[in-house]
Parts: structure tokens; sequence; C-alpha cells
């Protein structure tokens, strides 16, 4: 199975900051969608995965990255930089290297946004792999959340387009619940 790309909808800015995001839209002189919120994500969630795949490899437990693979795709992660990491663990295994956090951490240090994947590293602690696939629920749950709020605000866009049609802006709502529904049937239970 091919990890996936998933369109990254996080708000504009530098998203490794805990501060308040919002998804902005502003079609014309229409007015604008604004959220005085934070996109829904768990960071201790996103901790633990990359931390039980960490424990996984070092316990020479090839299934937990499988596991977590079968859940989500890098662009699950509500910060790139977590995503960049999970990649680069299946990177690492696809290539039959072991991985350990040294060896990732070394692998970002020519990345012009290493001190983001520094602090990364910092926060991440190996865990034990047996409620991984928990949290990968959680953030696949959060990641189908933050792609339907970004399917809605593009639909907010077109309902005042009147070049757009009705049953246009309804089908692309349906092919977006339809792929949330995809991906929640095909995670493992």
């Amino acid at each position: 199975m091919n990890p996936k790309k998933m369109p990254d909808v996080t708000a504009p800015g530098d998203e490794t900051k805990d501060s308040r995001q919002f998804i902005k839209t502003n079609p014309g002189r229409n007015p604008k969608i604004e959220f005085d919120r934070l996109l829904p994500h768990d960071k201790e969630a996103e901790l633990a995965v990359l931390g039980a795949c960490l424990a996984g490899e070092r316990e020479a437990d090839a299934t937990v990255l499988e596991r977590v693979r079968e859940i989500i795709c890098p662009g699950d992660f509500y910060r790139r930089a977590g995503g960049r990491v999970f990649e680069r663990m299946l990177e690492f295994r696809a290539a039959g290297r072991p991985f350990t956090l040294s060896t990732l951490e070394a692998s970002f240090e020519s990345d012009p946004d290493f001190p983001k994947y520094r602090d990364l590293f910092d926060s991440l602690e190996p865990v034990t792999a047996q409620t991984v696939g928990h949290f990968a629920k959680i953030i696949l749950e959060n990641s189908i959340r933050r792609a339907l709020i970004a399917t809605t605000c593009h639909a907010h866009e077109k309902f005042f387009d009147l070049a757009v049609s009705v049953p246009e802006i309804i089908g692309k709502l349906q092919t977006a619940i339809n792929r949330a529904k995809s991906r929640l049937r095909h995670a493992p239970r």
C-alpha cells in the first residue's frame, strides 16, 4: 500500500505554532469565512504514533509502522514536520534501512526547516506500540475533519459564484463525503 498525499488544509503561516489559526475565503467582494479556532488535531496522538513507530523499530517490531501506514498517510499529520518525519520513516523502511531517533534527526540536518524538526525530535519519546492503532485513528479522523472544513469553505465560495451550478457544488461535496467515508471504512478496526 503506497502512502497517499492528502491536500494540505492547514492554515497559512507557521503551522508549528499553537496560536489561533484561520481558514479564510474571500471570493471577490463576497463575505469571508473566518473561524477563530484551531483546526482539529491532537498533538499528543501525533507524538504517540511517531514515538510508537520509533519504539517498534528499536524493538525490531516491523508491524508497528505497517499498522500505522494502513490507517494514515504523511499528509494526515496536522504539522508538516510530523508528516515529513513519518514519511522519512516509510522511506527508510522501503530502502531496508533501520532508523533511530539519531538517524532520523541526521536525515533532516540539511533541511532549512531543521529547527522545526529539532523541536519535534525533542518532544518524541519511545512509547509502547499497543495503542498505536487508536492514536492513528484519532489522526485520521482529525485529518478528515480538516479536509471537510476545507471542502465546505470552497463550496461557500462556489455558492456565491452564479456561473457554478448547484448540482456541481453538491457533487463536489458528495465526492468529499464519499472519500471521507471510504477512508474510515478502509481503516483497520
